[in-house]
């Protein structure tokens, strides 16, 4: 699915946990491509998550070596977002 569609996917497949009281921060998180990308689309945070892994041949013989190497953990109260940290 294209991202761009997430918002409204949630929204209809979670409708209770997307409409809940109190609720500030919506958040998603995807992996796959070895580079961090955050957006805001519609009410919905898409975190693509960065990774650590070595780079192996492949991606040195596509050219794929540039992204900071890291993890990361992200803290939450009850209703949002409370931090981020770099691993």
């Amino acid at each position: 699915r294209n991202k761009k569609d997430y918002p409204m996917l949630f929204a209809t497949q979670f409708s209770q946990l997307w409409g809940a009281e109190g609720v500030q921060t919506r958040e998603t998180f995807t992996g796959h491509l070895h580079h961090e990308w955050t957006v805001d689309m519609n009410g919905l945070v898409i975190r693509q998550m960065p990774t650590r892994n070595e780079t192996d041949q492949w991606h040195k013989d596509n050219g794929f070596v540039g992204s900071h190497k890291r993890f990361m953990l992200v803290e939450y109260s009850e209703y949002e977002t409370e931090m981020i940290r770099y691993v």
